[in-house]
C-alpha cells in the first residue's frame, strides 16, 4: 500500500527517470548514472531508491547472499 504522501520528491523524480530510461537497475548503476563524478555517497541513492518502494513507486526484487559458516 503507497504511503499518504505518495508524490515524489525532485531528487526521487532523477532516479525515476533515470529507471524510466534504463528499465530495471540496481543500486549501483542508478547511482553511477545519477551520481558519477560527484561527492554523493551510494548510501543516498539507496535511500531514494527504499523511499520510493515505500511509497509504492518502484518494486524491489531482493537476491539472496551465499553465507558461509
Amino acid at each position: 500500500m503507497p504511503a499518504p504522501n505518495a508524490a515524489p520528491t525532485p531528487a526521487e523524480l532523477q532516479l525515476l527517470r533515470v529507471l524510466w530510461s534504463r528499465g530495471p537497475s540496481n543500486v549501483r548503476e542508478v547511482h553511477e548514472a545519477l551520481y558519477a563524478g560527484t561527492d554523493t555517497a551510494y548510501t543516498t541513492t539507496l535511500k531514494l531508491m527504499q523511499n520510493l518502494h515505500a511509497k509504492g513507486l518502484v518494486n524491489a526484487v531482493l537476491r539472496g547472499f551465499l553465507r558461509r559458516r
